[in-house]
């Protein structure tokens, strides 16, 4: 008998260039780092997986549940056998793609390479039932991050009606009496919305914030720690140190190609679950933001501030905040760009003035978000610990040291 490969359980073939993308579309589109957008066209089936055929990416792996199209810069992987793709985007996982790298410029994956993989250490037997506890972890992060989606997205909501358009207002000064609509239909509770309204002005003053209102510089309203040089550390194993954390566990949380050091620092540089961190420098569209730690103990490294409490907002109002500012942080460090990095400093945060409300107004809105804040915390963490027993399992599952059957009951 032959190698068992992968050319034997998967057709492999190369995507074509992007069609028309729009945020209507009905199909996700994917390159070589993923999702890329939508359009009203497919070249994949669902159930295909996404292998990045090209660039740093080369050898990213991703999942489409539904009919996608994948772009010239990614190769798609289809199952021979129907109902096995899920499986084969896990076992991929285990392989070391990214091995197959080839150029000594642009590096890339070819089908030929990827066709002479060998699988005689997938256990592909039970592929079934080991698909099904896989995506059951993954469905459910899925599920987790979407509700984060809505739950920021009904903070930001209110935030924006009240602190940016100065909804409640301008429908007072409009003649506005109905408690409920002058909160804009955002607040459905009558006796809430009551309450609320009266903690609104009914004018605008000559600055053209709301009557009684001030303005307050960004850099004012929390404690802003930047971030230590790690240009001399000690580094260790991770069983020896703590992570140092930059703006690429911010985004993908820890992995293997994090940095672990037992060099001790001021303690103000030591960061814990639950933290705020601010990313204030890279490239603008991508690396500019907002993020909650929930990675442990760990040191911050330096182009990245701590945002901590100094008494003027919770922090729930405050990552409410700084995300609504998120595409006025992103045109200031676009407008420094060079190289294809831009930054935002304490001088332009300075500069930068945002309306200050009413104390018991912000008390009110700190009262509504701070509950949809705190769940979102709890979401990404259950998604850490998820994420941990996936990747536990993964290898086991498909090497078959674990059986399917034996991990009904199993704990992280």
């Amino acid at each position: 008998m032959g190698e068992d490969t992968l050319g034997k359980h998967l057709d492999f073939s190369n995507g074509r260039s992007s069609p028309n993308r729009h945020e209507k579309g009905k199909y996700p589109v994917f390159g070589s780092n993923g999702l890329i957008g939508f359009a009203d066209e497919t070249n994949a089936p669902a159930g295909t997986t996404i292998i990045g055929r090209v660039g740093s990416y080369c050898g990213s792996l991703h999942f489409s549940k539904q009919p996608c199209w994948v772009t010239d810069n990614a190769i798609k992987a289809a199952p021979k056998r129907n109902g096995e793709g899920r499986f084969w985007f896990y076992a991929l996982r285990t392989l070391n793609l990214e091995d197959l790298r080839s150029g000594s410029g642009q590096p890339l994956i070819n089908q030929t390479a990827l066709r002479a993989v060998t699988v005689a250490g997938i256990a592909y037997a039970d592929s079934s039932s080991i698909a099904n506890i896989l995506s059951a972890l993954d469905d459910k992060i899925e599920l987790n991050r979407r509700t984060n989606e809505t739950l920021e997205a009904m903070a930001q909501a209110i935030f924006r009606d009240w602190f940016v358009d100065f909804g409640p207002v301008r429908r007072k000064m409009q003649g506005e009496t109905d408690c409920t609509t002058i909160l804009g239909g955002l607040i459905d509770n009558p006796h809430q919305a009551t309450t609320l309204a009266t903690l609104f002005p009914d004018t605008l003053g000559e600055n053209g914030v709301p009557q009684g209102w001030n303005t307050v510089p960004v850099y004012d309203l929390a404690n802003w720690i930047n971030g230590a040089a790690f240009k001399k550390m000690h580094f260790v194993d991770r069983l020896r140190g703590l992570p140092v954390v930059k703006i690429a566990e911010l985004k993908s949380g820890i992995t293997e190609q994090t940095k672990f050091t037992d060099t001790q620092l001021d303690t103000k540089f030591r960061i814990k679950n639950r933290e705020l961190l601010f990313s204030w420098s890279g490239n603008p569209d991508t690396s500019i933001d907002a993020f909650v730690w929930t990675g442990g103990d760990a040191w911050l490294n330096q182009h990245i501030f701590a945002v901590r409490e100094n008494g003027r907002r919770s922090l729930a109002t405050l990552h409410t905040q700084l995300k609504a500012l998120m595409p006025v942080f992103a045109e200031i460090a676009r407008d420094k760009q060079t190289t294809g990095l831009g930054h935002v400093t304490r001088q332009d945060m300075k500069m930068l003035e945002v309306v200050e409300p009413d104390s018991a107004l912000l008390q009110a809105f700190d009262t509504i978000v701070s509950p949809l804040y705190q769940r979102q915390i709890e979401n990404e963490i259950q998604n850490q610990t998820l994420a941990q027993t996936r990747d536990y399992l993964l290898p086991k599952l498909m090497s078959g040291q674990v059986r399917a059957g034996e991990t009904q009951g199993m704990r992280t």
